[in-house]
């Protein structure tokens, strides 16, 4: 089993409460997450502010160019808790 590490320092300031997401469409309209191999895990490319969509802009832009495909950014921000998973 991987070990999952939830460091403090990765959290965020603030509550999440909106997530974009850079989405990819095939001929037939169908949608996708935009994703970059990284040792064999597929990294989405999400953000929750403006930080990380500036980090990510220029790698989706490269993307757009190499495979001549349109990529839109997008926004989600109705939040709604769905489970509370707590330890055992």
């Amino acid at each position: 089993m991987n070990t999952l590490i939830i460091d403090d320092q990765n959290l965020l300031p603030y509550q999440i409460d909106q997530i974009f997401a850079f989405i990819a469409t095939n001929e037939e309209g169908q949608e996708g997450i935009l994703c970059q191999q990284i040792g064999g895990v597929a990294i989405p490319f999400l953000a929750t502010d403006q930080a990380r969509i500036d980090q990510l802009m220029p790698l989706a832009q490269a993307m757009a160019s190499h495979t001549d495909k349109q990529i839109r950014l997008v926004r989600f921000h109705h939040r709604e808790e769905l489970k509370l998973i707590t330890p055992q």
